[in-house]
C-alpha cells in the first residue's frame, strides 16, 4: 500500500509541475444590449495564415444569443509583458459598450495596459474583456 501511495504522490506532483495552462482570451457580454468589439489584424485570432483586417464581435449580429465566447493561443501565461504587447500590437481598437456608452481603446500603449490589467487566473493564462468592467 505504501508503495502505491509513493508512486501515485510521485505521479501526480509530476502531472501538476508538467501542465501548463493554456492561454487564452475570453469575450463576455453581460446584459442584452450591450457588446464588445475588437478591430485588428486577422492573426488576432488563434492559428490565422492570412493577412488582413476583422472585426470581432461579441454577441455576433446574427446570433444574439452568444454572450461569452474563448479564444485559445497555445500554452502558456500572459506574464510576460512580451507576449501581451505582442497580441495587443494585433489590435487597431477595443469597443466596449454598455447601456448606450461607449469605451474605446485605440492606441498601442493604452490596449496593452487594457488587456494587462484584466489577467486573470491563477498564473494570468485569461486575459477576460467584459462589459461588467
Amino acid at each position: 500500500m505504501s508503495k502505491f501511495l509513493v508512486f501515485f504522490t510521485a505521479g501526480l506532483v509530476f502531472i501538476l509541475c508538467a501542465c501548463d495552462p493554456g492561454l487564452c482570451l475570453r469575450v463576455t457580454v453581460k446584459k442584452t444590449g450591450d457588446f464588445v468589439l475588437v478591430y485588428a489584424n486577422k492573426h488576432f485570432l488563434p492559428h490565422a495564415n492570412d493577412s488582413g483586417k476583422i472585426v470581432f464581435q461579441i454577441p455576433p449580429e446574427n446570433q444574439p444569443q452568444i454572450k461569452d465566447t474563448i479564444l485559445f493561443y497555445g500554452i502558456g501565461t500572459w506574464q510576460n509583458k512580451e507576449y501581451v504587447m505582442n497580441f495587443a500590437t494585433e489590435i487597431d481598437s477595443i469597443i466596449v459598450g454598455t447601456s448606450g456608452k461607449q469605451k474605446i481603446i485605440k492606441n498601442s500603449a493604452s490596449i496593452f495596459n487594457y488587456l494587462w490589467e484584466r489577467r486573470k487566473g491563477a498564473m494570468k493564462s485569461i486575459i477576460e474583456i467584459s462589459t461588467e468592467d
